[in-house]
């Protein structure tokens, strides 16, 4: 329901359940599925990861060794003064000519253990490396301070609740304690959708 500013979490349920995930005949309350993405020519070409998805980003694929640590997924950072986490593609080799990260795959750090400028990030990034900024989020007509992120997931966790990757100076985890009420506004991340 991506155009809804309803405070009611039922008035989010997709196909009128609450048990429903926003995939399938249900797609069409997923954020990034239903609307045009600005690179991506039109609706239906992106849509939003599932929970599972993000733990296996997050948590389970067999990636590169990076700065010795094996099958390094992600590293908290801060890029032009911008906190946030730096997700490693499967394949990835560091550039030369940046300093190589630190706290690979360890939640509880800082943002600061690792702090790259723009250049830098532009040469982290060339090598296939994505970025997940720390953002706000609306509840009800408040807006939360920006030390957390919350990025939606198209899975539900009960009737009021959806699973959630989330992150904060100190945790970062698409678990089972990681969940928003339905009605709050936070971040999509979308993926290219497999049509």
């Amino acid at each position: 329901m991506p155009y809804s500013i309803s405070e009611l979490y039922s008035d989010y349920y997709p196909g009128g359940s609450y048990a429903n995930s926003l995939t399938g005949d249900y797609a069409e309350a997923d954020w990034a599925w239903h609307n045009n993405i600005s690179n991506g020519n039109g609706p239906h070409l992106w849509r939003t990861l599932t929970i599972n998805e993000w733990n296996y980003i997050i948590n389970s694929r067999l990636t590169s060794t990076v700065n010795g640590t094996t099958n390094a997924h992600y590293a908290k950072a801060t890029i032009a003064s911008v906190p946030g986490v730096i997700l490693f593609p499967d394949t990835y080799v560091h550039p030369d000519d940046v300093a190589q990260p630190n706290g690979i795959n360890n939640g509880s750090n800082g943002y600061d253990i690792n702090d790259y400028d723009l250049n830098d990030w532009e040469l982290i990034e060339a090598c296939g490396a994505v970025f997940l900024p720390v953002t706000y989020f609306r509840y009800g007509w408040g807006v939360d301070s920006r030390v957390n992120a919350h990025y939606w997931s198209t899975t539900p966790r009960d009737q009021s609740t959806i699973r959630i990757l989330y992150f904060s100076p100190t945790f970062l985890g698409a678990g089972e304690g990681n969940y928003i009420d339905r009605f709050d506004g936070v971040a999509v991340r979308p993926v290219q959708a497999n049509n």
